[in-house]
């Protein structure tokens, strides 16, 4: 029966595996309850302390907290509480630690390193394409970790905005959101890329993706407790989609 209790060197194991280097940026997306309690030490903890381990002073570590809120008409408040509901226990943990929050009303990011402050205020008012953060960490060939949630992960939208598939669109909003600094609501246009919403087949299914690259290699996994950690490069999962896209341009899609 497999364990349902991991520990910090079976977590140091896998990392050995993963290629990890100083100065590296990883996105992380995960569903940690799947793998179970830590044997000591808080799992959040745990792993983020370990990888940052990994990546060094140079490195960062991305993790989601998006709110969609500009979309749906709210205003964004990047100091409200991450919903670990929906984003996880891992940036509900980073939240609270103080990690900075990028001020995207779409897709807010939390960032863990010393360049996430400056990397956030770098970048233009749009989620994804060219002066985008997404943009930056495919530039950057960011490794996508994933802890019990497939290959897929929000940078699957920039490749998919660089390859131009033609169930998404660029479009632009707007609405308002809090400045962190002086707690003032502000006015602001922002850029999105997004599907239509009323057509079911649009929707983003990374299933058949994470068959794919694990049978390529490019997708690897290790155990974790109940579950698994795995990585892939997002330039070596970029590489592969420029060409099965070519032939299967809805892959990413449950319309396939």
């Amino acid at each position: 029966m497999t364990n349902s209790r991991w520990t910090e060197s079976e977590l140091e194991k896998s990392l050995d595996q993963m290629d990890l280097h100083d100065g590296d940026f990883v996105f992380i997306h995960s569903n940690l309850g799947i793998s179970g309690s830590c044997e000591r030490g808080i799992p959040e903890e745990v792993i983020l302390r370990t990888i940052k381990a990994r990546v060094g002073a140079e490195g960062c570590i991305f993790l989601p907290a998006f709110t969609y809120s500009i979309g749906q008409g709210q205003v964004f408040n990047p100091l409200l509480m991450v919903d670990k509901a929906t984003m996880g226990a891992l940036s509900g943990y980073a939240f609270q630690e103080k990690s900075p929050r990028s001020n995207d009303p779409m897709f807010s990011v939390i960032g863990i390193g010393t360049q996430a402050v400056d990397i956030f205020a770098s970048q233009l008012n749009r989620s994804f394409g060219k002066g985008s953060l997404f943009s930056l960490l495919l530039e950057k060939q960011v490794k996508m970790i994933s802890i019990n949630t497939g290959a897929g992960g929000t940078i699957i939208h920039e490749m998919e905005n660089v390859l131009a598939v033609p169930y998404r669109f660029e479009k632009t909003f707007e609405g308002r959101r809090i400045d962190p600094v002086t707690s003032r609501v502000e006015d602001v246009t922002w850029t999105s890329y997004v599907r239509d919403l009323s057509d079911p087949s649009s929707e983003a299914d990374f299933l058949e993706l994470t068959k794919r690259l694990y049978a390529k290699e490019i997708w690897k996994k290790w155990r974790l407790g109940k579950g698994y950690i795995a990585v892939a490069s997002a330039g070596e999962v970029f590489d592969f989609l420029v060409q099965e896209i070519k032939t299967d341009p809805r892959l990413l899609t449950k319309d396939r």
